[in-house]
């Protein structure tokens, strides 16, 4: 894709007429594409236009639907889900950006680099909004969203104030932030800024990033030239190692990596020397949960239209039409297998709403 195409190159000036859509088909708007039914969906084209759609509601307001791609639905969810609609970036002065909340998180990394502006190229090819990634402090080959970013804009829905959130205020911790821990539905990103380098590299990439063994043997020879190479290595490596959602519905890593106390991660590994551990701050470790799910023989293996990917053990799929009970009913086998064999109790990382 060209650079000139990456980003939505207008920003919303006008208003647009709210898009409302009465028992919408979910199954079309998520990437794991379960059957699911929503009483009503909004889609917001300006943040001017909430006021109008919190009178719009049909039922009670259910939170906010982005790309879908980090969400488990139920068959039928009672309510309104409103979606964010507005698109577009911008360049600021010393290697500051501004993204408006419904802009493609990947679009929006790919159109930083073609800036030459360095920072996000670990990011590269994570599905979902630029409003959804400071929710969950998305991250990847050692690097998080809440490295890079400045400030956050959100709206609150039920007094429609809106506030200027700086970095500290966010509260990032791993896959997690303010927004999360707060209420799903009490903020309504929308617009997020960064504060990217814009050259060299960058300090945080360059400090990490061959820390993973996938980075080391790409780069065993010779270390990348810049960004943009990296950012394409990260996106073959993924590309490689996760299944297409396109082909093989799915919602990414469908659980988190556990972080426990040091001292049990090591005593662990040494019952179980293939265990991959990785430090998490100075007294916890991460563990593999993907290793951990394979080692219970559930790589590859299906129930029905539910199941895990051949291609990657933390990767739940949708093979035909699961819905979302059907799959989180699949998701608990494994938590308790895993819990039985390790001692380890997983934790789901998508979104889940069911009724």
């Amino acid at each position: 894709m060209l650079c000139a195409d990456l980003c939505s190159a207008q920003l919303y000036t006008e208003l647009s007429l709210l898009e409302v859509i009465d028992n919408a088909d979910l199954s079309k708007r998520t990437s794991l594409r379960l059957q699911s039914h929503v009483d009503r969906l909004i889609r917001v084209h300006h943040p001017a236009e909430l006021i109008e759609a919190k009178q719009a509601l049909r039922g009670p307001y259910r939170g906010l639907l982005g790309e879908g791609s980090n969400s488990v639905f139920g068959s039928h969810i009672r309510g309104t889900l409103l979606q964010v609609a507005w698109r577009g970036c911008e360049r600021m002065e010393a290697g500051f950006i501004r993204a408006k909340a419904g802009e493609h998180w990947d679009e929006l990394v790919q159109w930083s680099l073609c800036q030459d502006l360095q920072g996000l190229e670990n990011l590269s090819m994570i599905p979902g909004t630029v409003g959804a990634a400071p929710i969950q402090n998305i991250g990847a080959y050692g690097v998080e969203l809440s490295h890079y970013c400045h400030a956050v804009e959100a709206t609150h829905w039920d007094s429609m104030t809106r506030r200027r959130f700086k970095a500290d205020e966010c509260l990032f911790a791993y896959r997690s932030s303010i927004f999360k821990k707060a209420n799903h539905q009490a903020w309504i990103i929308t617009d997020v800024e960064f504060h990217l380098n814009e050259s060299g590299a960058s300090p945080v990439t360059a400090s990490l990033n061959y820390a993973y063994p996938d980075l080391q043997r790409r780069f065993s020879q010779q270390a990348p030239s810049g960004a943009l190479e990296l950012a394409q290595a990260i996106r073959d490596i993924r590309a490689s190692k996760l299944p297409d959602p396109h082909t093989e519905p799915n919602a990414g890593s469908f659980f988190h990596n556990p972080s426990i106390p040091s001292d049990a991660a090591i005593a662990l590994k040494r019952r179980y020397p293939e265990l991959p551990i990785y430090p998490d701050g100075a007294q916890h470790h991460k563990l593999s949960a993907a290793w951990m799910i394979e080692q219970c023989g559930f790589r590859g293996q299906r129930d029905g239209d539910v199941g895990v990917s051949a291609k990657h053990a933390l990767v739940l799929v949708n093979y035909g039409l699961a819905t979302g009970e059907k799959l989180l009913d699949f998701a608990q086998r494994l938590i308790q297998a895993v819990e039985a064999k390790f001692g380890i109790t997983m934790s789901i990382e998508p979104r889940i709403l069911l009724s």
